[in-house]
């Protein structure tokens, strides 16, 4: 049993740490009203 969970996280932990780098890449900067207000693409 130890040896399938230990495959599964192998497996798994590289995509879990690509798709949090991605988001935090993808989502990083400052957040201002003024941003929000001047996007055209915001739900707003």
């Amino acid at each position: 049993m130890l040896l399938i969970m230990t495959v599964v996280t192998a497996l798994l932990l590289p995509i879990v740490l690509i798709y949090t780098t991605w988001v935090y890449r993808v989502l990083r900067g400052p957040l201002t009203a003024a941003g929000i207000t001047s996007d055209p693409h915001a739900s707003y």
